[in-house]
């Protein structure tokens, strides 16, 4: 994982400097986490989310009260840049969450930037997210010494609360499709099992035990200077280090309970927008929907 002041390693990034931030700190989706609680993950792990620390990421929700569609902000210490969510109301656990995306061009300038663009899904109280993640960016070796990052896009399943685990990186090219795929596998005495993966890409799957249903689903555009030391949310210095592109759309979303497919309606919230990031979405409910994060 990449430490406050590592340096991005290509010919036309910048030394990164180092920001007033302690050095055992490390950069992962969800923000900043004490390196002790980064965690790699051998592929087909099984996390037991009872065994894990359990700090919510945002005010826990009554379960007595309305549900909001969305969250009111993003997590705590997360640079959410775009998003658009959805709230599982119909009353029966999702069973599959799937969404498909290209992998877009690299950003014209290669800095000291992380990015991060992923389909998540949490339970009610926020305390955790299951996320395949696709990122842009350097974010130095795993535990085992081994950096499998770069100025390059990489794709690893997350699995983010208090403490990160994560896959190992698996690098992926501009133009190639990926589909983000999250399943119920279990579901006995209240508690759940989920797993999480890149579909087709050996290496990017793993699995979530005991914990609660899963039921806010998002997509995301996350971003992060690794030299700073500002507080979310923030924006990257230029809009040359966002992908060389208008856009990413987040396609074929495919969103199913045991009563099958689901239509959904996405509600995009934009926090930061200095170089006119926005997410669209479409008005109407559809089982077969599209979310579209712009760059500017």
């Amino acid at each position: 994982m990449v430490s406050p002041g590592a340096k991005v390693s290509s010919s036309s990034a910048a030394q990164a400097v180092k920001p007033a931030l302690d050095d055992d700190l490390v950069l992962t989706p969800g923000g900043w986490r004490p390196k002790s609680r980064v965690h790699l993950l051998r592929p087909g792990t099984i996390l037991d989310k009872r065994q894990l620390a359990t700090v919510p990421r945002a005010p826990r929700i009554d379960p007595g009260a309305a549900r909001p569609s969305i969250r009111s902000l993003p997590p705590s210490n997360a640079n959410w840049i775009s998003y658009a969510g959805w709230l599982n109301t119909v009353g029966s656990p999702i069973v599959s969450f799937s969404t498909t995306w290209t992998v877009p061009p690299p950003p014209a300038a290669a800095r000291a930037q992380l990015i991060y663009f992923f389909n998540g899904i949490e339970p009610a109280d926020y305390s955790i997210i299951l996320q395949p993640v696709l990122q842009w960016g350097d974010s130095g070796p795993d535990e085992d010494g081994v950096n499998r990052t770069g100025p390059f896009w990489s794709v690893a399943s997350w699995s983010v609360g208090a403490d990160a685990h994560h896959t190992p990186h698996v690098q992926v090219h501009p133009g190639d499709t990926l589909v983000g795929l999250m399943k119920l596998t279990d579901q006995s005495n209240g508690q759940f099992a989920y797993s999480c993966e890149f579909a087709g890409i050996t290496g990017t799957d793993h699995s979530l035990v005991n914990t609660s249903e899963l039921i806010w689903c998002s997509h995301t555009l996350e971003a992060y200077e690794t030299d700073s030391n500002d507080n979310p949310p923030y924006d990257l210095r230029s809009l040359a280090e966002y992908p060389a592109a208008d856009s990413i759309a987040f396609e074929s979303i495919s969103v199913q309970t045991a009563a099958g497919l689901i239509a959904t309606l996405w509600d995009p919230q934009n926090v930061v927008t200095n170089f006119g990031e926005h997410t669209l979405a479409p008005g109407t409910a559809s089982t077969d929907s599209e979310v579209t994060i712009f760059f500017h």
